[in-house]
C-alpha cells in the first residue's frame, strides 16, 4: 500500500485574494502543509495540484527551484523534489464551483493510482497539524477504518441556533427559530470537517467519488490547531496563534 498526499491549491480564492501563498507566521499558507507532509516521512508520493503559475512559482522557490510549471500541459507532473510533485489541473476542476471529488478522479488516472493506494487529502488552509496524529490515523486504518475525516465539534453558534431570512431581513422558515431560546445542552452535539484530514482508499473513493459516507471515522480534533483560513479575520487569528502552536511543538 502506498501513501499518496494529495494538497489542492486553485489559484481563484474569493475569501483571500491569493490565499493559498498568503504569508502565515512569515512562511506561504500552503507551505506550512507542504513541510508537514514531507517532515512525516511517511508519503511515497505528496501532490500539489493547481493551476496558478504564482503558487507553482512560490513552492518552486521554496526548494530554490525555477518554475517549470509553464512547461506542462494540463494533467501532466513536475517533480520537484524527491517525492514531491506539482500537477497541472485542467482549467474544468479550477473554478469556485469545482469538485474537489473530480479533481481527486483525475489525479488517481493521471498518477496512475492503484486500488489499495492510500490518500491522504490535505486541504492547505488547515495549517495546523500535529506530528503524531497521521501516525494515529495509520492505526486506525490498521483496525480496519478505510475512510477517515477529522472533525472539529461545532459549537457557537449551535447549528440548530440558526435561520435563514428572505430579501425583506425576516426569517424565512419559522420552524427554525423554535430552537433559538432551547438551552445548547438539549440540542445534542454536532461536527464538521475541519479541512485537516480526508483519508481513504483509492477503491473506496472510486466506490463512491466521495469523502464522505455513512461509514467514515471521525477524528475529532480540538483547539484553535482546527482552525481553517476562509477569510482575513481567520489569517489574523491565524498569525497570533501560530508562535504559540509551534513553541508547543517543538517542546513536546
Amino acid at each position: 500500500m502506498r501513501m499518496i498526499a494529495i494538497i489542492p491549491a486553485r489559484g481563484g480564492s474569493q475569501g483571500i485574494p491569493r490565499k493559498n501563498i498568503s504569508e502565515l507566521f512569515g512562511t506561504p499558507l500552503i507551505m506550512w502543509t507542504i513541510n508537514f507532509a514531507l517532515t512525516q516521512n511517511k508519503f511515497d508520493a505528496i501532490v500539489i495540484s493547481t493551476d496558478c503559475p504564482e503558487i507553482a512559482g512560490v513552492v518552486a522557490a521554496s526548494f530554490q527551484l525555477k518554475s517549470e510549471f509553464s512547461q506542462l500541459t494540463p494533467g501532466e507532473f513536475w517533480r520537484l523534489h524527491e517525492n514531491l510533485f506539482i500537477h497541472k489541473r485542467l482549467d474544468e476542476l479550477s473554478s469556485s464551483t469545482s469538485k474537489t471529488s473530480d479533481l481527486v478522479t483525475s489525479l488517481v488516472r493521471d498518477f496512475e493510482l492503484k486500488d489499495q493506494d492510500l490518500i491522504f487529502l490535505l486541504q492547505p488552509t488547515s495549517p495546523f497539524r500535529v506530528n503524531d496524529e497521521v501516525e494515529q490515523i495509520l492505526d486506525l486504518v490498521a483496525e480496519g477504518f478505510s475512510r477517515i475525516v477529522s472533525v472539529k465539534k461545532a459549537e457557537s453558534p449551535h447549528p440548530k441556533k440558526v435561520f435563514q431570512m428572505d430579501q425583506s431581513k425576516r426569517p424565512l422558515n419559522l420552524r427554525e427559530l423554535s430552537n433559538l431560546e432551547s438551552p445548547r445542552q438539549s440540542l445534542g452535539e454536532y461536527f464538521a470537517p475541519d479541512g485537516a484530514y480526508y483519508v481513504l482508499l483509492v477503491s473506496e473513493f472510486l466506490e463512491t467519488k466521495s469523502f464522505i459516507s455513512q461509514d467514515l471515522f471521525a477524528l475529532e480534533r480540538v483547539g484553535l490547531k482546527t482552525l481553517n483560513i476562509d477569510s482575513i479575520e481567520d489569517l489574523e487569528i491565524a498569525n497570533l496563534y501560530a508562535p504559540i502552536f509551534i513553541n508547543y511543538e517543538e517542546s513536546k
